[in-house]
Parts: C-alpha cells; structure tokens; sequence
C-alpha cells in the first residue's frame, strides 16, 4: 500500500492509474478513515476526473447485507442498479462503490459481502465492463485480502486517502502488524521505525513514539537481537514514560525488560525487576488485571529457575483467582494452559491433558482465537509424545496444528510446528518418513533464515543429525517443464515429465511473491518437482496432509493431468508478461503442477489397486518392456546425432523395475513430443506407439505398489485413508490451479478456458490446421 497521501493527490493518482477503453478488468481501492474522509475523497475525485468521465456511485446499505447471501442475490443489489446508471450515463464511466459509512459493528455482515464480492468478480468483470474503484473504511481494509483473494489479487491502484499525519502513522503501524503476523518481522520493524516513528517525532506524539518503539523492541526479541531490543527497552522506551509521567506505562516498560533478560537467560535479575519495579506500582495503582499478568510472568522465571512446585502455586493461589474474578475468560483460560505445561513437566500427564481439552481448547475455538487454540493443540500433541502415543501426536500436528498456522499466515508459529512435526515422526522411527521429515526440516529452516530467526542453527543441526546430509549443500535446481505441441498436450494421457533433478526448496520460498498470499491456500514452493508419480505422491504428501479444509475429488484425474499439462504451458508461456502485473499469482509453483497432478493419477488408483486384474497388469508390464526398449534405442540413436538432449536419455537409462520401466514409458513419450518437430522421419517409432507408450506407462504407475508396500498394512488397505490422501492431493491442485486460470482469464478473458481448461473439463478445442489434428478424448 502506499503510504497517506492526501484526498486530492490520492484522487489524482487514481485518474493516472485509470486504463479507460481497455477489456481488462481493474480494482482500484482507496481507504478512508471514515465516512467523512470518504466524501472528501469523492468529492476529490470527481473534480479532477477528465472531461466526459463519468464516475457511478453505489452505496450499498447495511441492513440489507444480511439478506443477501447469495452471489444472485449480491448482484440484483449492486450490479443491476449501476448498470442501469450506467444506461443513462454518457460513456466512458468508472464504477465506484462507497463502504466508508461501513459500521464495524456489522462486520460479519461486511465479511460475508466482501466474500460473495470476490465470488461475482468474474461477472462484475463481464457484465459491469468498467473500472471498479473501492473506497473502504480503514477497519475493513485488512479483510479485503482474506475475505477476496481473488479480488485483492488483481488490484491496480491502492493508497490511503488522509491529511491527517497521526492517521498515517497509525495505517503504517497496522501494516506494519500484517507483516509481523505473516512472519515479515524485518519488515514490520522497518516500517515501524523508519516511516511511522519520524512521523511521531515530527507532529511531537512522544506517547505513540514511545509504544511504537516497544513494538520494534518486541519484534527485535523474536528475531534474537536480544542486545538491540534492551538497548531500545532502556535508552529510549522507559525514559520517554518517564519523562511523560506516565506510572503506569514506566512500570510495564520494566516488566518487558524483565523479559528479554529472560530471554537472556538473566532470571535473577528478571525476577529482580518483576518484584520490586513493576508489581509494586501496578498494585499500588490497583490495576488487577495487569498485576495478575505480572505475577504470571514472575512465575514464568521461578519455573526458569528450576521451581516448577513453586511457579505452579503463584500461578493457581494468584493469577487464576485474579482472573478468574475479573471475568476475564482468555486470560483465564491461557493461564489453564500454561498450569497445564507445568504439570506437564511434573510428569502429571492426565490432570495436564484434561486442562487443555476441557477448558483451554473449547474457550479458544469459542472465542475464535485460532493462535491460542493451535497453541493449546501442540500442547496436546506433546502431552501425546511424552506418552509414547506417537501416532496420535503425529496426527494432531498433521491435522490441526499445521493447518492453523498455515490458514494464519504465522510463519514463526508454522517454523516451530513443522519441526515439532518432524521430531515427532524421526522419533517414530519409520524409514518411509524420511522425505516427510525432510520436506518439513527444509521448509522450516527456509523460513527461520528468511525471518532471521535463531531456530535456523538448530534446525540446520538437526538436519545434519537426523539426515547426515548438509541443508546448506547446493541442490541442483529442476529443468523446467517442456510443453508437447498443442495437438498432443489435449491428449488425457500426454505426459511431459519434468527432469530428475530437485528444486532447491529454500531458493524457491525466498522468491515467493510478497503480496496477495491468501492464508488459507498452502503452497508447493519448497516441494521438489519428481520424475515418476510415486515419489511425485511421497514429495507432496506432507503438504496435503496439512491441509484443513478438503475437496472431495469428482474428476476423472487423467483427464485433470492433461488439462493442467496445457494449462500450465500457457502460463507460463505468458509469465515475462504477466507477472509484473500480477506479482501475487503463484509463478514459483506452477512448473511443479503437472507432477502433482501425476501424484493425484497416483493417489487415485491406490483408493482400490484390484481394478485392474492380474493378467491386465502382466500383459502392461510386458507391453511397457517393450515400449521402453523401443523408444530408448530410437532416442540414443538421436542423442548420437544431437536431436534428442543427451544427458535427458542417459538419466531416463538409469534405474531398473517395473515402476522404473513404465515411468520411463511416460518420460520417453514426453521426450519424442517435445522434439516432434526436430526427430520426424528420423527413427522408426510410430506416432501410435509414442501415444500407447505414455498410456500404458500411466496406467501402470496407477496400479503398481510402491517399495515397501507390505500386504495387510492399514496405510495401504484402509480405503477411508487411501480415499482421504487422493483428496488432499486434489484440493492441492485445486488450489495451485487457481493461479493458471487467473492467469488465462486476465489474458484472454471469456475464452480463458480455451488455454487453461476446467480441470474436469472434457471439452478438447481442434488446433490450428498449422498444428495438426486434435485428439479426440474418449467418452468416459
């Protein structure tokens, strides 16, 4: 966002941005303290708009948000009304819809109509046919990205309309909180101090300079410049409340001094400090609830010091007591489970887990506090491991714990789950966890070095230890996926197979966009493009079983994978001219679609492996022998002859077994496709016998069984559990997929679905006579 500029410029800004004339559709989103800054800036706006420029208002009402619960519904609302403005108005004409009057107290309200707002886009875009220009109060601007992805994603313009300096300053530092809760603590502390504090200093607000600069000291602790952060607590923070008379504030200031000598591992005399400089004051100004925290904190040192009897007394004799007095039930409640902690460490496991389920965890998911609640889950899930419940331990981070963090954009937090995660299955000790563990390790370490954040030490020691591998060491990057002519790309079964070389998983978090993210939708950046479906399926595993809300899958996947085979190759076709456009798209992840829709063809046939008969199976492994021996002696013959890449075919040669042989069959029929143009009437391979090799090789990577498959295992007979692992790869897709469509539709609007199909999409367009015939696609 840019930073606070006044009405007028803002207006004037906005008229720059303004693309009249063009098909493509635009969000331009101003925000305004209030319904007065509001006015102003329509007034604003529309004395500088050009000469027969026409802007349409629409102020939708409150009351009638809760009746409209529907897209339909939404649109006979605020579509109807302005296109029948619009009818009367002299072209060209921008849209704008005015929420400043919006009433905070009516926030569901406003969050369900932001969401059915992102679900009309596409219909706004087609039938209003104007630029749409958002003017939103500052309460409601933070929701405008969780609650319409899809909308906030494809904004224009955007800037904060105000003349009012400390306005500024504030919309800086909740900004500035936005980054801190995804994890940008760099950032959140440069903001803070390098724009918000100047302006503080300027119009003379010493008090908001003041608390301002303990939230850089805060963030500068979690970093682990624990130096920095005192130096600003002491020297800049507590004089500054001293100088203003403020008691209160002087004697919190001491308290969080008091912490990050904790955190120095200086108890005595963070104890020192809680006793006689902060509870004192706050006793003495009879502010309960604060010295109740204190006394927590006191007894978060005494613990440190080794007296777990004594802490757990303060916190049940007068924390709880305090609080639960007061009324107040999340303070209450997080002092619950921090006694649970405690009696954790005292070994007494039943009274600790019967805490956190019966009266940590309900208060938390009733008050909404989905930090607190993933918090308390991890909690549980440690209670579990100390049991030796391992499974049970795994299946609460997998399910509940990491889904949290990851919906809550906390990185931080998510850093800790998956290396909590990752103890928890080295500690199981099953081979097959390996690349889960990995993945895990990888992705937090990534993090922690992206966020400075001193876990990424021990994570690199933990990797050395449990892997006996370096995380630093260099990992070659991934080819890149080459698309197969048009003609063969609309096949359900063409397959271009990425190269067997893994993506650094590390490089490709730190390129991550830094803007749009929807918290809700995991990623694949530090997942590794694979050369065959199973370690396709084994690769992306921990990703999907992360996942919280799941989409069953309702289409056929072959289908899926041809079609996002295409899609993809559109895209990125289009990424050295789309992507400083739309920053926010998922770029970094689109080559390692196609091998996740392979993992879902995967996930698919392990729902039920006695589809296919014994006697199908031998004559497919027997057929792929074949196949592969054919292709490959064609395809050296070629790389002699430097119209085939050489290095491609030597990697397809390696390896032996049945899965080896059929994924050799989808890479070799991949290879001939992409080269089709350069290898014609150079070897003896039959266009039929390239098209049967890739379907035979898929429906054997279907059918196979993995290594280490053991009969009778429940992983591999348990339907519910094979059924629930295919939909979590699906909704994965589903959700990276999103990012190809939006891709299409903002380059080719309507016929978007021409050149990034539906992913259950039958429909095959015939190319041009240039490409050659299309391919029919079977019925199903």
């Amino acid at each position: 966002m840019n930073a606070g500029v006044p009405p007028a410029q803002a207006a004037a800004r906005l008229v720059s941005a303004l693309e009249l004339g063009g098909d493509r559709f635009q969000c331009h989103v101003i925000e305004v303290a209030g319904p007065h800054a509001g006015h102003a800036f329509r007034g604003e706006l529309e004395s500088v708009l050009p000469a027969g420029l026409t802007i349409l208002w629409h102020e939708p009402e409150e009351r009638k948000l809760w009746a409209a619960p529907t897209v339909g519904q939404l649109i006979d609302g605020l579509l109807k009304p302005l296109l029948v403005v619009r009818q009367q108005s002299p072209s060209p004409a921008v849209a704008g819809i005015d929420a400043s009057a919006a009433d905070p107290r009516d926030i569901d309200a406003w969050r369900n109509w932001l969401r059915r707002m992102n679900e009309a886009r596409n219909l706004i875009a087609s039938d209003l046919g104007l630029p749409l220009v958002l003017v939103l109060p500052a309460w409601m601007f933070p929701l405008l990205a969780r609650e319409a992805p899809d909308l906030w994603s494809v904004r224009s313009y955007v800037a904060l309309a105000t003349e009012d300096a400390d306005d500024v300053a504030t919309a800086l530092r909740r900004e500035a909180d936005t980054l801190a809760d995804a994890g940008d603590l760099a950032g959140a502390i440069r903001l803070r101090l390098k724009e918000a504090v100047p302006i503080y200093e300027r119009i003379g607000a010493d008090y908001d300079k003041a608390v301002t600069l303990g939230e850089v000291a805060a963030a500068l602790a979690v970093q682990g410049d624990l130096d920095e952060a005192l130096r600003i607590r002491r020297q800049e923070e507590l004089p500054a409340y001293e100088r203003l008379g403020d008691v209160r504030s002087e004697s919190l200031a001491w308290r969080n001094i008091a912490s990050v000598l904790r955190q120095r591992g200086q108890f005595d005399e963070a104890l020192r400090l809680l006793r006689e400089r902060a509870l004192p004051v706050l006793e003495r100004l009879g502010d309960e609830r604060s010295a109740a925290a204190t006394q927590l904190n006191i007894a978060r040192v005494v613990l440190d010091l080794g007296q777990p009897d004594e802490a757990l007394r303060i916190a049940r004799e007068q924390v709880l007591p305090t609080f639960e007095r007061l009324g107040d039930v999340p303070l209450t409640a997080l002092t619950r489970a921090w006694i649970a902690g405690v009696l954790h460490t005292l070994g007494q496991l039943d009274e600790a887990l019967l805490i956190l389920r019966e009266h940590a965890l309900p208060v938390f998911e009733r008050l909404g506090d989905d930090h607190s609640a993933a918090l308390t889950l991890g909690r549980i899930a440690d209670v579990h491991q100390t049991r030796g419940q391992l499974d049970e331990a795994l299946r609460i981070q997998r399910e509940h714990v990491l889904p949290r963090y990851e919906r809550l954009g906390n990185k931080p937090a998510l850093v800790d789950a998956c290396i909590n995660t990752a103890l928890v299955l080295n500690k199981r000790g099953q081979p097959d966890d390996r690349p889960e563990i990995e993945s895990l390790l990888r992705r937090a370490y990534a993090d922690a070095k992206h966020l400075q954040m001193p876990e990424a030490a021990t994570i690199r020691d933990a990797f050395q230890r449990i892997l006996d591998t370096d995380i630093d060491a260099p990992v070659p990057p991934a080819e890149p996926v080459v698309p197969a002519p048009r003609h063969l790309t609309e096949h359900p079964h063409a397959v271009t197979m990425p190269s067997a070389d893994r993506q650094n998983p590390a490089s490709a978090i730190d390129k991550r966009p830094a803007q749009g993210h929807n918290p809700t939708e995991p990623t694949m950046h530090d997942t590794p493009a694979q050369p065959d479906a199973e370690a396709a399926y084994q690769q992306f595993l921990p990703q999907a079983m992360a996942l919280r809300d799941i989409q069953p899958m309702r289409a056929d996947p072959e289908i899926a994978h041809g079609n996002v085979q295409r899609g993809v190759a559109a895209a990125l076709a289009l990424q050295p001219e789309l992507q400083p456009v739309l920053p926010a798209l998922d770029w970094v992840a689109m080559p390692n679609l196609p091998a996740l829709a392979q993992a879902v063809v995967y996930a698919s046939a392990r729902v039920d492996r006695d589809a296919a008969s014994p006697g199908e199976i031998a004559r497919w492994r027997k057929r792929s022998a074949e196949l592969r021996a054919m292709l490959l002696n064609a395809a050296r013959s070629l790389a002699d002859k430097g119209l085939l890449p050489a290095a491609e075919v030597r990697d397809i040669e390696r390896g032996t077994g049945a899965i080896d042989s059929a994924t050799d069959c989808v890479r070799l029929a991949g290879l001939f496709r992409a080269h089709a143009a350069v290898v014609a009437g150079k070897h003896p391979v039959e266009v039929a016998e390239v098209d049967e090799a890739a379907a035979v090789g898929t429906q054997l990577l279907a059918v196979l069984r993995p290594a280490g498959y053991k009969p009778g295992g429940k992983p591999e007979t348990d339907a519910d559990r094979a059924a629930d692992i295919r939909d979590r790869l699906w909704t994965l897709l589903v959700q990276g997929y999103k990012s190809v469509r939006k891709a299409a539709y903002y380059q080719w609007g309507d016929d978007f679905g021409d050149h990034a199909p539906a992913l259950g999409s039958r429909r095959v367009e015939r190319a041009p006579a240039a490409d050659g015939p299309a391919v029919p696609v079977p019925p199903a």
